[in-house]
C-alpha cells in the first residue's frame, strides 16, 4: 500500500475540507476556481489511473472494543453498536491514516482482558495510571478529567474525598476510580459494580452512601437515567486527575505510532473539536441565554442602526451561527473597551468579532479565523506619505481606538508617549481630519467607510499593512464548550453558503480591478487545454500518467509550508524533525506558546527555550531515540512567552515514507504543569507525613520543650516538608519566651531580635486573633515590616496557635511552595501536627509540674526526717538532762563549799577551782543541748533588738579580735520581739565566733536588722516558713564559705569542721534550737570562697507589756534566819542544799519525799517562810506539794527547782506566770539571789 507522510495527509485534509476565508463571489473568485480546476484536471487522471487503485487495496481493519456503559465516551446504542466520543475519535484517527476499525462490545473488565490477552489491538478509552503502565502503552492524552462524588439529594457531610472515610462508596469494577481509591488506605468501604449505571441506581435506592466517578460520565448518566434524587457534589475531586488515551498492548509500537499520528491529524484538522462539541458541549454550556457583545461603532462589522438596534456583518454572522447550533443569544453593543472588559470579567459570554493576537490569547480563547483584516496608517494629504514602518511612527502624533489591537500594537512597540486614545475609529479619523494628530492607525475597510460617509477627502490611506490579524469570535479562557459550538456553527455557515451571502451583503466584492476579456479567455483556455489532454490520455495513458504524477509530486514539495499551516488550527504543540536531527517545523500553537518565530526555533533553536537544568538530559534522550528510530517520551521545562517555565510532556514517534524509509520524527507536546503540580503536591504531602511521623517519634523521646521545638523545626525542613519553619513558645502573658527555627539562616537574626524584645511576627498575631489556622499569600499587605517578609514573598505562609485544653503554648508558622497552602488536606495535616506539638507541650508541662511536686514532696520528706532526727536528739538530751543536772548540782555545790574552806594559797584551792570550772562547762553543754532541742527553760521578755545588739557590741568585738572589723547596721523603727535576752546573747556569740573562725586573718563581719513581711508565695517555696511580720537579724562574713554538703549538716549537734578540741559542734545547733523555740526560722547562704550569711527571722511582737531583765547581784545576799523547807528526793542534792542554805544564814528543814515535807510542815511549831521543792518526785509533783503545804502554812513562799527539760516542767504547771523557778545545777550565788528575790 502507499503510506502518505504527515505533511501529505494534512494537505489531503486541506483539499477535501473547505476552509473559506472571507470569500465573495466575483471575477477574482472565478479566476481562482479556474486555477484549481487546471491543477485538478492535470492530477485527476493520475489519481484515477495509479494512486486510487493502490490506495484502495484492502487492509486488515484494526480490532478494538468498546465498553457498553461509559457514556458519553463509550457505550452501546439502541442497535447494539459501539458509540460515543472516544469511539468516534478512534474511527476518525484511523480514517485519517486510511485504516478502518472494528469494535467489539462488553463491560470494562471484559474489554480490558481482551487487550491484555491480545484478542484486540487497541482500546479507545483507557485512563493512564501507574498500575496500567506495565501492561499497556498509551498515546498522548486527548482529554483530562477530574473525579466527582455523586450523593443522594440533601446529603450533608460529604464535600470532599476525606469525607468518604467509613462510608460505603460504589465504583465500576476495574475502573481507574477503583484503582485510585485502593492505591491508598483511606478508610473507605469500596463496593464494585459491573457498570456505573448500576452503581448510580444502587445509590438512588440507598444501597451506598456515594458513587465515585468521572464528572462528565456522571453528568451524562444522570441525564439518561433520570435519577432526580441524585446530585453531583459541586467541588471536583482535584487529587484524582485522569488522563484519557488510546491504549495498545505493551510493546505494540506499530499500532501505537499509527494511533498517535492519526490522533495528531484529527486534532490539527478540527475533527477533535467538532466531536468534542457534539458530545460534551450540551452538558457544559450555561443553562441560560448566551450574551454576545460587540463594538457599537465599527461599521460595517458592527454598529447600531437608526433605530438603535444591532446591525452589521458580525451581527448577521453570529445570528446565523446561533441558528445552526441551536444557541439562544442576546446581542449587546457598546464602546469597544467596555465590551472587552465585560468579557474579561465574565459579564458577557462572547465577543462576536475580535482580532487574534498572542497577548489576547492569554486572556481569551478564539474560534478558527473566518476573515483577515488589514490595519494601516491614515494621514492627511500633502503632509507626506503614510508611514510604512514602526520607525517612521516615532516622530508622529498618533491616535488609536482604546483597547483596539492597534492600541496593543503601539504599546508593544514603545509608542505609548506618542499615542492618544479615543473611543472609536470614527473619532480617530475625525480628529485626524481636524489636524489634531499626524496619523491614525485603523482598519483599512473602516477608513474607507468613514471617509466616504463624511467626505473626508483630505485623508490618505496607507498602502502598507502594519498588521493583518485573523478575525475570530472570542470567549473567556476555559469556556471550551461554547467555543466548540461557535466553531461548529461557523463551519456549518461556511459549508451552507450562508457566510458568502452575509459577506456579499455587507462587504461587496473583493477590492481590486476586474480582469479584462483577454484574461478571461486565457483562463478559459487553461481549463479547455487540460480537458483535451484528458481525451488524449485515454490513448497514451502511461506516458501522461508519469508526467502528471511527477508534476503532482513537485507541487507537493513546493507547497510544503502551506500544507503545514493547516496544522496550526489545533491546540497541541506539534513539531517535526528531519533525518539530520534538525527540527524543521513547529505549528502555530508551539510558536504562540514560546513567543518565538519559526526561524528562531528551527534546527536546534528550540533548545534555547528548554530550562538549563533539563537541556542536556533532553538532548541526550532526543538524540538516542533518533539513532535507534525508537519512540520516546520526555518531560522537561519549556519557557513560555511570558518568561515562565512550564512542564511539557513531549512524545515523539519516528516517521517513514512510502517505501518504509526513515524520514525523521514527529512530536506532540502537552503542557502538564498542572499534573506536575499535583505530583509535587502529593510528594509534598508525603514529605509532610514523614515529618509528622518523625516529629511524633521525637515527641515520645524528648522531654525538654526547647529541645523539642528546635529539633521539630529541623525535621520539618530536612524532610522537605516545608521551606522554613518557626515555632514560638509564649509565656502566660502571651509574650515570646523561647523559639526555634530552621531553613532561615542569617535572615532569622533580625527576627530573633524582635522576639527577644517581646514582639510576635505578624502571622502569629493574626493566628492569635483568628483563633484558627491562617494562610497568607499576599505578604505585602499582611507581613508589613516583618524581618523575614522578603524570604516568604514567593511562598505561602501558614500559621496556627499551639493550643491544648484551651491553653495557648505558642505558635507554629511554616513557609511552603506557592499554591500548596490552599489545599484543604495540607491544612488538615498542618493542624494535626500543631495539635500533636501542643499536646506534647502540655504533657511536658504536666511532667514538669509533677517533677516540682515530687521535688517538694522529697524536700518535705527530708525536712520531716530532719525534724524527726532533731526531735530524737532532743528527746535524748531531755532524757539525760535530769540525771546529768542532778550530778552537776552535787559537783558544783560541793566544789563551791570546798573552795570556801580552803585557803586560796593552798594548791588544793586550784584543783577545786578546776573541778568547778569543768562542772560549769558541762552545765553549758547541757544547756546548749537543751537549747537545740528547744527544751531550755527560758524567761522571755519584750525586747528592742537594736538595743539588745548594741549592748553586746563591746563584748562581741573582744570576742572576735582586733583583726576583724565588726559593722553594725540597725534597721529603722524596728518591731519589738519577745524572747529571753540570754538567747539573743547565745545567738550572736555563736554566730560571731563561727564567723571569726571562718576568716583567715583580716576580715569583716556585718550585723544588720530590719523589718520584713513574708507572704504566702514565699512560704509555698520555703516549707519551714509561715506568713507574717518578722524582724530580720542577719550576720554576714567574708570568710571561707561552705559547700553544699556542709550546708546540709551545719545545724546537726556535734557536727563541726574545726579541729579536735577546738569546737563542740553545738554552736549552730544551739542557734537553730533557739530560733525554732521562739517560732522563728533561719536561712543560710554560702559558697566556697564567698563568705556566709545567716538570716534569722524572729516574729514581731505587738503587745504593750515589757518584761524587765534584772541584773545579777554583785554580792551573795545572805538570809536573816528565815525558815526554809527543802524537799529533794535525791539524797546528795538534798544534803548539799541543806549545807548551802545553812551557810547562807537560813534555818533549814529537809525532807526526801512529799509525805515527809508535809509532816515537817505540820510538826514545826514556828512559821515556815519558804518552800524549796523539786518539781518531779515519786509521790506527788512539786506543784501539788506546794498547794498542800500552803494549806498548812498560809502565806508561805515557794521556789521550784528541777533538772528536767522545760516541757516536762511546763507539764507540771511550774512555768506559769508568777511562779518562781531555778534550774539545776545552780551555784550558791544563784541560789542566794533567787531566794532573796522570792522572799
Amino acid at each position: 500500500m502507499i503510506r502518505f507522510t504527515f505533511q501529505q495527509r494534512l494537505f489531503a485534509v486541506g483539499i477535501i475540507k473547505k476552509v473559506p476565508t472571507a470569500v465573495g463571489f466575483s471575477i477574482k473568485a472565478v479566476m481562482g476556481f479556474c486555477r484549481k480546476a487546471l491543477l485538478w484536471t492535470m492530477i485527476l487522471p493520475a489519481v484515477f489511473l495509479f494512486v486510487l487503485p493502490v490506495v484502495g487495496r484492502a487492509q486488515t481493519p484494526v480490532l478494538s472494543a468498546s465498553e457498553i456503559d461509559y457514556p458519553p465516551f463509550c457505550f452501546m446504542d439502541d442497535q447494539g453498536r459501539a458509540d460515543g466520543f472516544s469511539v468516534e475519535l478512534m474511527r476518525a484517527a484511523l480514517s485519517a491514516m486510511d485504516r478502518d476499525v472494528v469494535f467489539r462490545t462488553g463491560p470494562w473488565h471484559q474489554v480490558r482482558g481482551w487487550l491484555e490477552d491480545g484478542e484486540i489491538q487497541a482500546l479507545p478509552l483507557v485512563g493512564r495510571t501507574p498500575e496500567r503502565e506495565e501492561i499497556f502503552d498509551f498515546t498522548f492524552p486527548y482529554m483530562s478529567l477530574h473525579g466527582a462524588i455523586v450523593v443522594r439529594s440533601g446529603t450533608t457531610g460529604i464535600w470532599k474525598l476525606s469525607d468518604l472515610e467509613g462510608r460505603q462508596v460504589a465504583v465500576m469494577k476495574g475502573d481507574n476510580t477503583e484503582e485510585f481509591l485502593r492505591r491508598k488506605d483511606r478508610g473507605i468501604d469500596i463496593r464494585t459494580t459491573t457498570t456505573f449505571e448500576n452503581a448510580l441506581y444502587g445509590l438512588s435506592e440507598g444501597q451506598y452512601d456515594a458513587v465515585f466517578i468521572q464528572r462528565l460520565v456522571a453528568l451524562r448518566l444522570l441525564q439518561e437515567t433520570g435519577l432526580t434524587n441524585l446530585e453531583i457534589v459541586n467541588k471536583p475531586v482535584e487529587e484524582f486527575r485522569q488522563d484519557f488515551c488510546f491504549a495498545v498492548k505493551e510493546g505494540d509500537s506499530d499500532t501505537l505510532a499509527l494511533l498517535n499520528e492519526g490522533l495528531a491529524l484529527v486534532m490539527a484538522d478540527g475533527t477533535f473539536r467538532r466531536l468534542h462539541a457534539k458530545w460534551f458541549a450540551a452538558m457544559q454550556l450555561p443553562g441560560r441565554q448566551i450574551l454576545v457583545g460587540g463594538d457599537h461603532n465599527y461599521p460595517p462589522y458592527a454598529f447600531l442602526d437608526e433605530n438603535g438596534r444591532p446591525a452589521g456583518f458580525n451581527v448577521d454572522l453570529i445570528r446565523a451561527v446561533a441558528r445552526e447550533v441551536g444557541l439562544d443569544i442576546h446581542i449587546r453593543l457598546g464602546p469597544w473597551e467596555q465590551i472587552r472588559n465585560a468579557l474579561e470579567n465574565g459579564e458577557i459570554d462572547v465577543i462576536q468579532g475580535m482580532f487574534y493576537s498572542p497577548e489576547r490569547d492569554r486572556i481569551f480563547d478564539f474560534t478558527p479565523p473566518h476573515k483577515v483584516n488589514h490595519y494601516v496608517a491614515v494621514v492627511r494629504k500633502n503632509h507626506g506619505p503614510a508611514p510604512d514602518s514602526v520607525d517612521e511612527l516615532e516622530d508622529m502624533r498618533i491616535v488609536v481606538q482604546g483597547g483596539d489591537i492597534m492600541h496593543d500594537f503601539a504599546l508593544e512597540n514603545g509608542l505609548e508617549d506618542r499615542i492618544s486614545v479615543v473611543d472609536a475609529q470614527e473619532d480617530a479619523l475625525r480628529q485626524l481630519a481636524q489636524g489634531r494628530h499626524d496619523c491614525a492607525l485603523v482598519a483599512r475597510r473602516s477608513a474607507f467607510y468613514w471617509m466616504e460617509r463624511y467626505g473626508w477627502d483630505n485623508l490618505e490611506v496607507g498602502r502598507h499593512a502594519f498588521l493583518s490579524p485573523d478575525y475570530c469570535m472570542a470567549v473567556k479562557n476555559g469556556h471550551q464548550a461554547l467555543l466548540a459550538q461557535l466553531g461548529e456553527g461557523l463551519e456549518a455557515v461556511e459549508e451552507s453558503g450562508e457566510y458568502r451571502r452575509i459577506y456579499q451583503k455587507w462587504m461587496g466584492v473583493y477590492p481590486g480591478e476586474d480582469p479584462g476579456l483577454v484574461q478571461i479567455l486565457k483562463y478559459s483556455a487553461m481549463v479547455l487545454g487540460p480537458l483535451l489532454f484528458v481525451l488524449l490520455a485515454s490513448v497514451a495513458w502511461s506516458w501522461s500518467l508519469r508526467r502528471q504524477v511527477a508534476r503532482r509530486t513537485a507541487e507537493i514539495q513546493e507547497s510544503e509550508q502551506h500544507f503545514r499551516n493547516l496544522a496550526d488550527s489545533g491546540s497541541a504543540l506539534i513539531w517535526t524533525a528531519d533525518v539530520e536531527k534538525k527540527c524543521d517545523y513547529f505549528n502555530r500553537a508551539w510558536l504562540e506558546f514560546t513567543g518565538r518565530s519559526l526561524s528562531q526555533e528551527k534546527g536546534e533553536g528550540w533548545v534555547r527555550g528548554v530550562h538549563p537544568e533539563d537541556r542536556d538530559r533532553c538532548l541526550e534522550i532526543f538524540q538516542r531515540a533518533f539513532d535507534r528510530h525508537e519512540r520516546f517520551s520526555i518531560i522537561y521545562r519549556l519557557r513560555r512567552h511570558d518568561g515562565q517555565y512550564r512542564w511539557i510532556q513531549d512524545d515523539g514517534s519516528p516517521r517513514y515514507d512510502f517505501n518504509g524509509e526513515f524520514i525523521g520524527y514527529i512530536g506532540h507536546c502537552l503542557d502538564i504543569t498542572d499534573f506536575k503540580r499535583a505530583q509535587e503536591r502529593i510528594e509534598h504531602l508525603n514529605n509532610v507525613l514523614r515529618a509528622i511521623r518523625d516529629v511524633n517519634q521525637l515527641i515520645v523521646r524528648e522531654r525538654d520543650p526547647e529541645a523539642l521545638i528546635r529539633e521539630a523545626c529541623r525535621l520539618l525542613v530536612d524532610n522537605r516538608g516545608y521551606a522554613s519553619v518557626l515555632i514560638v513558645l509564649a509565656d502566660d502573658t502571651g509574650y515570646p519566651a523561647s523559639w526555634g527555627e530552621a531553613g532561615m539562616g542569617e535572615v532569622f537574626l533580625p527576627l530573633q531580635e524582635a522576639l527577644s524584645s517581646g514582639e510576635l511576627p505578624h502571622c502569629c498575631r493574626q493566628a492569635a486573633e483568628a483563633g484558627r489556622i491562617v494562610m497568607i499569600q499576599d505578604q505585602d499587605k499582611t507581613c508589613g515590616d516583618c524581618p523575614i517578609a522578603d524570604q516568604c514573598a514567593e511562598r505561602d505562609v501558614m500559621c496556627v496557635q499551639l493550643i491544648h485544653a484551651e491553653k495557648v503554648f505558642g505558635y507554629l508558622a511554616v513557609a511552603l511552595s506557592h499554591g500548596l497552602g490552599q489545599d484543604t488536606e495540607e491544612q488538615a495535616l498542618f493542624t494535626e501536627m500543631a495539635d500533636d506539638l501542643a499536646y506534647a507541650l502540655a504533657v511536658l508541662e504536666m511532667e514538669k509540674q509533677q517533677a516540682v511536686s515530687e521535688q517538694q514532696r522529697q524536700s518535705l520528706e527530708q525536712q520531716l526526717q530532719q525534724a524527726q532526727k532533731m526531735e530524737s536528739v532532743g528527746r535524748l538530751a531531755g532524757g539525760v538532762a535530769h540525771d546529768y543536772n542532778n550530778m552537776l548540782s552535787v559537783i558544783i555545790g560541793y566544789a563551791e563549799l570546798a573552795l570556801d574552806k580552803v585557803d586560796p594559797a593552798d594548791p588544793l584551792h586550784g584543783d577545786l577551782a578546776e573541778i568547778l570550772n569543768a562542772a560549769k562547762r558541762s552545765n553549758d553543754i547541757t544547756r546548749q543541748l537543751l537549747a537545740f532541742a528547744r527544751k531550755q527553760t527560758i524567761n522571755p521578755a519584750v525586747l528592742d533588738l537594736n538595743q539588745t545588739v548594741e549592748g553586746m557590741l563591746k563584748m562581741l568585738r573582744r570576742l572576735i579580735g582586733e583583726d576583724i572589723d565588726l559593722s553594725w547596721r540597725p534597721g529603722p523603727e524596728l518591731w519589738p520581739v519577745k524572747m529571753d535576752p540570754t538567747q539573743i546573747d547565745q545567738i550572736l556569740a555563736n554566730l560571731c565566733v563561727n564567723a571569726r573562725d571562718a576568716i583567715d586573718g583580716v576580715g569583716h563581719i556585718t550585723i544588720e536588722t530590719h523589718n520584713i513581711s513574708i507572704d504566702d508565695q514565699y512560704c509555698r517555696d520555703h516549707a519551714d516558713f509561715f506568713p507574717g511580720e518578722y524582724v530580720l537579724l542577719a550576720v554576714s562574713d567574708d570568710g571561707a564559705g561552705m559547700n553544699r554538703q556542709m550546708l546540709e549538716n551545719i545545724f546537726e549537734p556535734f557536727f563541726t569542721t574545726k579541729e579536735v578540741s577546738k569546737g563542740t559542734g553545738l554552736g549552730l545547733a544551739t542557734v537553730y534550737g533557739i530560733v525554732k523555740q521562739n517560732k522563728g526560722f533561719i536561712n543560710v547562704y554560702s559558697e566556697p570562697g564567698k563568705g556566709t550569711t545567716f538570716k534569722i527571722y524572729l516574729p514581731g511582737h505587738t503587745a504593750a507589756d515589757q518584761s524587765l531583765v534584772t541584773d545579777k547581784p554583785e554580792e551573795i545576799p545572805l538570809g536573816s534566819g528565815e525558815t526554809v523547807l527543802l524537799v529533794e528526793d535525791e539524797p546528795g542534792i538534798m544534803k548539799m542544799g541543806q549545807i548551802m542554805l545553812q551557810r547562807l544564814g537560813y534555818e533549814v528543814l529537809v525532807a526526801d519525799s512529799p509525805a515527809g515535807a508535809l509532816t515537817q510542815a505540820r510538826d514545826h511549831g514556828a512559821p515556815v517562810h519558804l518552800l524549796i521543792t523539786d518539781v518531779v518526785m515519786p509521790e506527788m509533783n512539786g506543784r501539788r506539794l506546794a498547794e498542800a503545804v500552803e494549806s498548812i502554812c498560809p502565806g508561805i513562799k515557794v521556789l521550784y527547782m528541777s533538772g528536767y527539760t522545760a516541757d516536762v516542767i511546763a507539764h507540771h504547771g511550774v512555768l506559769d506566770k508568777g511562779l518562781h523557778f531555778i534550774e539545776k545545777p545552780f551555784s550558791i550565788r544563784e541560789l542566794a539571789a533567787k531566794i532573796r528575790h522570792v522572799l
